[in-house]
């Protein structure tokens, strides 16, 4: 009986080794296969999944392949992967494809068109007549009165304009991993929808205008890198979500459309890693922000971008920047620090600009603008009642080029010292009237002394 049971066990034993080593090898073969057909994992990131539906024509560094791609190439590709994908995503807790309208595209894939159904969660199945749900159409779920829940499978590559706008009741949304686009006003005055976002890094290249404007009790939103290195934030897609506090956006996020955030008061701090422009109007009263973390690669802040975040305290600018827009910081009541990167111009650029009212009516007791700036704009720094220094590098160029515009001290009532470099050809008015003790630091014999001379403003030797 004793040498039964050992040779049962030992039996066992065997029989769990035998199924393991199966594994072991079937994933190898599947691994080398893998490798044979689209290259060593080492020379492919996330975008491999993407590449491997072409069949093994594409091989190698994913973002070489990437960059000579159309976004109609990238959105065909989605559509592929989708399709090939398919029938291992199906669920089958999914609500009953006889609820919902559809159509079928180029005889491939499905569009959900209406949802015709009352049910509070609904999990949109992954396949319809044997073809993957890929696009959930125009204003298909619009104002459901009923939708608190809504999952949707891994083949929707994009949810279109107005898909769920309205939908008062609804709380909760699981996107696809593979989703591409959310279209404009997809989920506008989604009123309790209280989060959204995708855990893994994604497909996702675009979140079209006012996508959540309106989402009052919208508290977090989180999405991690996509495959794609040109992410774009529309329009207003966050306007006046006023109860939104945590924002979590792709690295290679590059554009934060106008008006995206604005009004957003409770959010308190933002990170743009990699985003070359900013909006106009952006964060136009955020009241609640106070730690801004701008990308190195920023090259345009567009006018009114953080007009009136009252709680702003310091900031960096990048070397790149280009552009500081008109009233770009204007009435940010607590912010004291701006440091601006320098970089010296080539031969061929036209030079950096800072726009009228640009910090005006702000706390900065100095400004150091670096020598890539021709140009600061009417008012720049009016009414900073704490400023006492205001220093301009030289442009490091032959000619005289640098223009300081109209009024642009005006109402900067303390003890205020002046340094301008030898490269300022043009100077506009100035309202002495309306300012503190003035001193002007400039070369001996430039253009700046020269005004100071004649307005009679005390002025003294700059070594530069």
């Amino acid at each position: 009986m004793e040498k039964t049971k050992v040779f049962i066990g030992n039996t066992i034993k065997l029989v769990v080794i035998g199924v393991i080593c199966a594994a072991l090898l079937i994933f190898r073969f599947g691994l080398d296969e893998y490798e044979k057909r689209y290259g060593s994992a080492g020379n492919l990131d996330a975008g491999a999944f993407f590449s491997a539906i072409v069949d093994g024509t594409l091989k190698g560094d994913w973002s070489a392949i990437e960059e000579s791609l159309t976004d109609d190439d990238r959105y065909k590709i989605a559509i592929n992967h989708a399709y090939k994908n398919a029938k291992g995503l199906v669920s089958y807790s999914a609500t009953p494809a006889q609820e919902f309208s559809y159509e079928i595209i180029n005889n491939k894939y499905i569009k959900i068109t209406q949802y015709q159904g009352v049910r509070e969660q609904v999990e949109i199945p992954a396949m319809i007549e044997n073809k993957p749900v890929c696009l959930i159409g125009e204003n298909a779920f619009a104002e459901n009165i009923y939708l608190k829940s809504v999952k949707l499978p891994d083949t929707v590559v994009e949810i279109c304009a107005g898909a769920f706008r309205n939908c008062k009741s609804l709380t909760h949304v699981e996107l696809s991993c593979n989703l591409n686009t959310i279209g404009e006003v997809a989920f506008f005055e989604c009123v309790k929808l209280k989060e959204i976002g995708l855990e893994e890094d994604s497909a996702l290249h675009a979140i079209g205008n006012s996508a959540f404007e309106a989402c009052s009790s919208l508290e977090k939103v989180y999405f991690h890198n996509s495959i794609y290195d040109d992410v774009h934030l529309g329009s207003a897609v966050f306007k006046n979500c006023t109860a939104l506090k945590s924002v979590e956006l792709p690295d290679n996020l590059l554009e934060v459309g106008a008006y995206a955030f604005e009004e957003c008061d409770a959010l308190t701090s933002i990170t743009l890693k990699d985003a070359k422009v900013v909006g106009q109007g952006a964060f136009l009263s955020c009241d609640g922000l106070k730690k801004l973390i701008l990308s190195k690669n920023v090259e345009r802040i567009d006018n009114q971008c953080f007009l009136e975040c009252v709680a702003l305290q310091t900031i960096v600018i990048g070397e790149k920047i280009n552009y500081i827009g008109e009233g770009a910081f204007m009435n940010c009541t607590s912010l004291e620090v701006v440091t601006i990167e320098e970089r010296y111009l080539t031969a061929d650029e036209e030079g950096a600009a800072i726009g009228a009212d640009a910090f005006h009516n702000t706390k900065l007791k100095e400004l150091v603008v670096p020598s890539q700036f021709l140009y600061v704009g009417d008012r720049a720094v009016a009414e900073c009642k704490s400023l006492k220094t205001f220093k301009w590098h030289n442009s490091r160029r032959n000619v005289s080029q640098q223009c300081l515009a109209n009024h642009v001290f005006d109402g900067c009532k303390s003890s205020l010292t002046i340094y301008l470099p030898q490269t300022v050809s043009e100077i506009g008015d100035w309202d002495l009237e309306n300012m503190g003790k003035l001193v002007v630091y400039a070369a001996d014999g430039s253009y700046a002394r020269q005004v100071a001379k004649e307005r009679e403003v005390k002025s003294m030797d700059w070594d530069q």
